[in-house]
């Protein structure tokens, strides 16, 4: 299983355990049509650059309801982050990705085994973000 892709359609998804992002505030449904979907484990390593500028996010929460302005930020974050990553250590992934506090050891070992499918992720939710606040004041991330 490949814990970095973004999915665009639910029926591939293989469980629960996925973020869903999308335009507008929390729409009080889930596995919403045009939102993306991208498994919990993922996720995390792109989750310190979303609370580097929006502290409340909840990993748990289902309206991390986040303002475009605040998302733009990430957006360019996440942006940043995959043009910088390719070659860095693990130590210099955790600085960039703002995981000091939440890192484990699976992503350590992760980052040196899968870090092109990671900063490949990181780009996609990048233009993903871009969309999403090209469409609505708001952009909506359901936690697990």
């Amino acid at each position: 299983m490949n814990f970095f892709k973004i999915h665009t359609n639910k029926d591939e998804l293989e469980g629960t355990g996925y973020f869903e992002i999308g335009s507008g505030k929390y729409p009080q449904t889930h596995w919403n049509e045009g939102f993306i979907f991208i498994n919990e484990y993922g996720f995390e390593f792109a989750e310190g650059i979303i609370k580097r500028h929006y502290p409340e996010f909840d990993h748990y929460s289902m309206d991390n309801d986040i303002p475009s302005t605040i998302a733009g930020k990430i957006e360019d974050e996440w942006r940043e982050a995959s043009n910088n990553l390719p070659g860095k250590s693990v130590e210099e992934m955790i600085n960039i990705l703002g995981l000091r506090k939440t890192i484990r050891d699976s992503m350590k070992q992760d980052w040196v085994d899968e870090s092109e499918l990671i900063i490949t992720m990181l780009r996609e939710l990048s233009d993903w973000m871009k969309q999403f606040r090209q469409n609505q004041d708001w952009v909506c991330i359901l936690g697990i």
